[in-house]
């Protein structure tokens, strides 16, 4: 067995602890660019405005720096993350574009929208993975469901030989 295989076989076996890695990471990045933003909203204001009138351009600053940390939180604890990829994903599809024409960002932070753009993606396609709150709410969401189908086939068998044992 080769090192690309023994690669493969790990990554297998541990793709939620893969998730949650990408996670940790891409909430830090988020957390991160929200707080620049927060602390320097004028710059992205200044950016946007050339393009919109001054009133959308800062009702869309707060709201990149709104959906940057909150959806850096949701990330993190692995809640609404599909959710949260899809209004991550225009965004950052925006800056990217918005940069190659403006050259508002350096082209490290260029790179860096691109690489998170992608592990966006990846994110939205295979989800926040077992380690995260919403797979919790999911399997105790099954766990009530699957009492409940339990409850009622024992309260079901128990009335149909009640009713056989009445004749």
């Amino acid at each position: 067995m080769g090192t690309s295989d023994n690669l493969e076989k790990w990554g297998n076996n541990n793709r939620d602890l893969g998730l949650l890695s990408l996670r940790i990471v891409l909430a830090a990045v988020l957390l991160l660019k929200g707080f620049r933003f927060l602390f320097h909203s004028d710059e992205l204001t200044n950016v946007i405005s050339t393009y919109n009138p001054t009133t959308i351009a800062v009702i869309f600053t707060w709201f990149v720096i709104l959906a940057d940390m909150v959806g850096g939180i949701f990330i993190l604890i692995g809640v609404l993350t599909r959710a949260t990829c899809i209004v991550q994903i225009p965004i950052l599809i925006g800056a990217m574009l918005l940069s190659l024409e403006t050259h508002v960002l350096n082209s490290s932070e260029w790179l860096l929208a691109f690489v998170t753009f992608f592990l966006i993606v990846y994110l939205y396609i295979y989800g926040s993975g077992k380690f995260s709150v919403g797979y919790l709410l999911l399997k105790q969401a099954e766990d009530e469901e699957e009492e409940m189908l339990h409850e009622h086939d024992i309260s079901h068998r128990h009335s149909v030989h009640h009713h056989h044992s009445s004749y």
